[in-house]
């Protein structure tokens, strides 16, 4: 793929994000308010820091309204906060 965009901040979410970056894929993470909700705060702040230092990009506090494929075959992620 080119750009992957992960939608939620799961273990699973975040783990397909560092292995899709670990290739190097353009990944973004759409967060609706924290990262790892229910685990301990000073590990999911850590894995925060490492992911953006490792290329990841997260959009916060995002959730998409809309994904609609566009003529290049692409599919546009339309957000909450009015971004694309």
């Amino acid at each position: 793929p080119g750009k992957t965009l992960c939608v939620g901040a799961s273990y699973i979410s975040l783990e397909c994000a560092g292995f899709l970056a670990g290739l190097g894929l353009d990944v973004t993470v759409a967060v609706r308010s924290i990262l790892l909700r229910g685990f301990d705060r000073e590990c999911a702040d850590k894995i925060d820091a490492y992911m953006n230092d490792h290329g990841v990009k997260f959009k916060r506090p995002v959730t998409p309204l809309k994904l609609e494929k566009i003529e290049s075959g692409q599919i546009k992620a339309t957000f909450s906060d009015g971004s694309e």
